[in-house]
């Protein structure tokens, strides 16, 4: 694993060849040219409720600073679903990533389906300590919707790359949508390769506001 002294994008993606995207968010880090990730989850909560949800994340290098991706979402119990397809531009200076894009979609509601628009932008650097490699990062990102509503979201994320290949992953969550109370969780997650391609992802995700505890299991595949 490289020391990001000076980083580069090649660099960049050579500490976070085995990376988060979920974590799906919080990423200023492209993916590499002509590399390919998906990650699927599902998420249930299991103290103080029982909703669960399901989400795809997508990501493919165009060029070595030029990432598109699909983001999408699903409440299992009331089928309403939320696509985004985004682009994402990498710039680099000395040892700092940032990025900056734009994401087109839809979303479903209670009161139907609306359009949405999405700017992004996240700022990330790799890190060499003691006990080994990581990142870390921030990610921000406000969705404005056709219906009136806006939704706002910032992901801050701690990663580290484990001897053993694993990850470590903990986030901080903060959401506030349109006229709604603010939510804050604390998501910390365990990544394992299955063999060179496949991943899976163990995590867990607590919203203080609401006091409830939802588990997560995802699969990761990147190429």
């Amino acid at each position: 694993m490289p020391n990001f002294k000076p980083l580069s994008y090649v660099s960049a993606a050579a500490l976070l060849s085995f990376s988060f995207s979920n974590a799906a968010h919080a990423d200023a880090f492209p993916r590499g040219e002509g590399r390919t990730f998906l990650s699927t989850s599902i998420q249930t909560e299991v103290d103080g409720g029982s909703s669960s949800f399901a989400s795809l994340f997508y990501e493919y290098g165009l060029t070595e600073d030029l990432t598109f991706g699909i983001d999408g979402g699903s409440n299992v119990a009331s089928q309403q679903t939320t696509g985004i397809a985004f682009l994402r531009k990498t710039v680099s200076y000395g040892t700092h990533l940032f990025s900056y894009g734009l994401g087109v979609g839809v979303e479903d509601s209670d009161d139907g389906q609306h359009g949405a628009i999405r700017p992004i932008a996240a700022w990330g650097r790799g890190y060499s300590a003691s006990w080994g490699n990581g990142w870390y990062g921030i990610e921000g990102r406000h969705s404005f919707f056709t219906n009136g509503d806006e939704l706002t979201g910032i992901d801050t994320t701690f990663g580290i790359n484990n001897p053993d290949s694993s990850l470590s992953i903990i986030q901080l969550q903060y959401s506030k949508r349109s006229n709604e109370r603010s939510f804050i969780a604390f998501a910390p997650s365990y990544v394992f390769k299955l063999t060179p391609v496949f991943s899976v992802e163990l995590g867990a995700n607590y919203q203080f506001r609401t006091d409830t505890t939802a588990l997560k299991v995802g699969l990761w595949t990147q190429f």
